[in-house]
């Protein structure tokens, strides 16, 4: 991921996604974890929310030469709607997108010190961010193919190394 550009590409497409998704399917399918320890959509939104402000916690110790420290920024609203949370989630997309115009390709070999990673660089975080989102959008869509995966019948096979074997099945 050596092209700012295609990060920044990857990072747009991420709060227009989970808001179509978040809208077009309904809150109880949302909530629905797709097999015991796995996260629900839902879940893995509100993870998507911490790690957009870590991410942006990180973005700005490196820019600044700090050290990047793990941030806890508190709990989300658990009475919040799905699609609450996503809008939520755009604005604060919108900010760091905002806050990544300021770096350049020659930031990339910029170094910080994680507290469990260790010596990190601008390229390895710019990097992680964006297999993070594509990463969870997977998982999300992953989990709200239980309802096909379901009655798909002789079909259901071609799900199975998608969706986990589930109660739903």
């Amino acid at each position: 991921m050596a092209d700012i550009n295609f990060l920044k590409a990857v990072l747009s497409t991420t709060p227009a996604r989970l808001n179509a998704l978040m809208q077009a399917f309904p809150d109880d399918l949302l909530r629905l974890a797709p097999a015991p320890g796995e996260w629900s959509p839902i879940e893995v939104l509100y993870h998507l929310l911490f790690a957009e402000r870590t991410f942006t916690a990180r973005l700005k110790a490196l820019l600044a030469g700090e050290n990047i420290s793990v941030p806890w920024p508190g709990p989300e609203n658990p009475d919040a709607s799905p699609i609450e949370l996503a809008a939520q989630f755009e604005t604060l997309r919108a900010e760091t997108l905002a806050l990544l115009e300021q770096v350049t390709p020659e930031d990339f070999a910029r170094q910080s010190m994680h507290p469990k990673m260790g010596l990190v660089t601008m390229l390895n975080v710019l990097s992680y961010w964006g297999g993070h989102d594509l990463m969870h959008l997977v998982q999300i869509e992953q989990a709200l193919m239980l309802p096909f995966r379901a009655d798909s019948g002789p079909w259901d096979i071609r799900f199975a190394k998608h969706v986990p074997n589930s109660a739903a099945t």
